[in-house]
């Protein structure tokens, strides 16, 4: 039978990812940012056409199968995306807007370069944080001296999504 494989190889220098963000590497993240987001479907938030590979094969009939392509994968884990904490993977960063900066001020890995929004999304870059990042937060600032009012926000934060869920759960 005849068998192809479509994949997609990211460039070289973002399969060996870093730690410093330099003038170079927000060249490429920019670049690699507008990328994505000029490829991506009209149809928001799908992912652009280069994040899959495929597979074909016959074997009785024609058979095929996606898979995420080794630049999905290595844009995904690689640490390339500028943040305030140095270079990060796209999934291990968050947007900085106001209300994650007052609850959780520079303890997060906040973008450093303008990402659309579809960009983000495809990256996997955070727009808010998860229960579990609230609690391990709280449990940083249990080690610290901090302001009273900074953990008074945290814990309304966590109550308020705790409402939200219990009204999901009797809708």
């Amino acid at each position: 039978g005849v068998e192809a494989v479509q994949n997609w190889l990211p460039p070289s220098w973002l399969r060996s990812g870093g730690k410093r963000t330099t003038a170079r590497s927000k060249e490429r993240a920019l670049a690699l940012c507008q990328l994505i987001e000029s490829h991506a479907s009209p149809d928001y938030p799908s992912k652009p056409s280069f994040w899959k590979g495929r597979y074909d094969w016959f074997h009785h009939s024609q058979k095929s199968r996606d898979f995420d392509s080794e630049f999905a994968q290595a844009v995904t884990s690689q640490s390339w995306l500028p943040t305030t904490q140095g270079l990060k993977p796209p999934t291990q960063a968050y947007v900085n807007t106001k209300g994650l900066h007052e609850q959780f001020g520079d303890s997060l890995p906040y973008v450093t370069i303008p990402v659309s929004d579809v960009a983000a999304d495809c990256l996997g870059v955070h727009r808010d944080v998860t229960s579990d990042d609230i609690v391990a937060r709280l449990k940083v600032l249990s080690q610290e001296q901090t302001k009273l009012s900074i953990v008074q926000r945290l814990y309304r934060s966590l109550d308020h999504r705790a409402e939200v869920d219990v009204s999901v759960l009797s809708a």
